[in-house]
């Protein structure tokens, strides 16, 4: 009885030692974004939908802070940090996007690029956030 009343204490004991606390949410540098393929999420609050993995939206970061992805439409440039934000001129092909939310997580992330932006990163987790507008990606880097 004895040892079965031991046995329980040492895993309460155990239960109560073992919290998982929450990522630390860092401000983006270089090196947390370079090498790295994040999917976009969600705008605010509203998810992302996509039909297949193929033109799922994405950023991706190479070498030199050089950005490409796709929203609705591809897109690259170069990014430089300024004054804590993000920001770059930034090309893209030009053809109507049909899907509301992705017209409007495209437009968001397009002025973020080029006026600056500020990028956090929690866990696997990225966030843009610009004129009170926030997208949130997924990091999934190529395997």
């Amino acid at each position: 009885m004895k040892k079965l009343i031991l046995c329980v204490f040492a895993v309460m004991l155990a239960a109560c030692a073992t919290k998982s606390t929450p990522a630390e949410t860092l401000i983006a540098t270089d090196a947390d974004l370079v090498h790295h393929r994040y999917d976009l999420v969600a705008i605010n609050d509203q998810q992302i939908e996509t039909v297949d993995n193929v033109r799922q939206p994405r950023v991706e970061f190479n070498e030199g802070m050089q950005i490409s992805g796709i929203v609705c439409n591809s897109f690259s440039g170069v990014l430089t940090l300024t004054d804590g934000s993000y920001q770059g001129m930034v090309a893209a092909t030009r053809m109507a996007c049909f899907d509301e939310t992705l017209s409007k997580a495209e437009e968001v992330l397009f002025k973020a690029l080029s006026t600056g932006a500020d990028f956090e990163i929690t866990g696997n987790e990225m966030s843009i956030t610009h004129e009170g507008e926030t997208l949130h990606f997924i990091l999934n880097d190529y395997k």
